[in-house]
């Protein structure tokens, strides 16, 4: 992994917790688990908006698996 991954990756979770911990400590109950599922699929929205291939075959070998 390389620096800029680690620090973005440490940035964020460093903001999830932080988040986190505001959320609980509120006085008005807070949708936490709301919360977390939200900080959970953030990353994964954004990698895929930004050009993560969802298909995990190549084109040839999906052909293949087709004809058997």
């Amino acid at each position: 992994m390389n620096w800029k991954a680690f620090l973005f990756s440490t940035a964020y979770i460093s903001m999830c917790v932080a988040v986190f911990i505001l959320a609980r400590h509120e006085s008005t109950i807070q949708p936490v688990g709301l919360l977390i599922v939200a900080m959970v699929f953030t990353p994964l929205i954004i990698s895929i908006v930004g050009g993560l291939r969802l298909d995990s075959l190549p084109l040839i070998k999906a052909k293949e698996a087709n004809l058997d």
